[in-house]
């Protein structure tokens, strides 16, 4: 069974493979966080049918994929599995059916909401790989961002009180943002699958940068001080215990080796309580990896 992820939700792509024709083999979830919407559909009964869906736009074809990705066609198996007994099926529910309990939803205000299953699952490659650098100046933060996949994808910039600004980037594509700061600072930029950037502070920690690419499936994390001094950074994520890095003036990297792909990197600075750069994400190389 494949989960994927909707604009109003996840929605699942069935399949079943049986070793024995009994209910007790596992049912495998392998979770795919490609963009779809509603055309999704419509453009995967285009493929298989050949038939062509005219009212679907050129916006919703770049932005949300054909469902194609779902499916890993490298591995194909066409044997026949064995198929359950769906008479015995049948009559296993009819026998439970009249000993369930009746459905008591809770009373308005004591909904609870439902906990995320633990663990991970098999995830499907994405056709995109965004990346974005926030770089503050005395009245305005400059948001570098860039696609290095082979498939469109939408960021969303947000910073004080203005709507988010959605930016579209194709593939191999860049793109700039600008957000008025005045002072303090917060800002973020959101994409598919987890992707992160934060910025917080304010006046008083300016000119202290750090941004993060790629080298392959490794990322490297920069610092950049156009000021003079030194200054202690602790970072998350580049394994625990948090690492404690000197700045100083110029700039200097690191290099990290995600874990399935996954990264989440947090940088503070101890003279600046307020200084924060949050960086997280997914690499990704082509190849089935896991969920975070």
């Amino acid at each position: 069974m494949i989960s994927v992820d909707g604009t109003d939700g996840p929605f699942a792509i069935d399949w079943y493979r049986f070793a024995r024709a009994d209910t007790t083999s596992a049912v495998t979830y392998i979770i795919n966080s490609q963009v779809f919407d509603h055309t999704s559909v419509l453009r995967f009964l285009e493929l298989w049918t050949g038939v062509h869906e005219p009212n679907i736009s050129a916006w919703r074809r770049a932005i949300a994929g054909d469902l194609m990705s779902c499916f890993d066609f490298g591995a194909a198996d066409f044997s026949i599995p064995a198929l359950p007994d769906t008479a015995e099926l049948r009559r296993i529910a009819d026998e439970n059916e009249s000993k369930l309990p009746t459905p008591t939803p809770p009373p308005p205000g004591q909904q609870v909401a439902p906990v995320q299953e633990p663990g991970t699952a098999p995830a499907r490659p994405l056709p995109y790989q965004p990346l974005a650098d926030i770089t503050v100046g005395p009245t305005s933060a400059t948001v570098a961002l860039s696609n290095a996949g082979t498939a469109a994808l939408q960021l969303q910039v947000y910073g004080g009180p203005d709507p988010a600004q959605r930016i579209d980037i194709g593939p191999g594509g860049h793109a700039t943002a600008t957000v008025p700061i005045s002072g303090a600072y917060d800002i973020a930029v959101h994409g598919p699958n987890g992707f992160l950037r934060e910025a917080t502070g304010d006046a008083a920690s300016g000119g202290i940068e750090v941004a993060v690419g790629l080298d392959g499936s490794r990322l490297v994390v920069t610092f950049a001080k156009s000021t003079a001094g030194d200054l202690i950074a602790r970072v998350g994520g580049l394994g625990a215990p948090a690492r404690t890095i000197a700045i100083r003036h110029g700039s200097s990297s690191v290099t990290v080796e995600p874990k399935h792909g996954w990264y989440d990197i947090a940088v503070t600075l101890d003279k600046f309580a307020t200084y924060r750069r949050r960086f997280a994400g997914h690499v990704e190389d082509g190849k089935p990896s896991v969920t975070g």
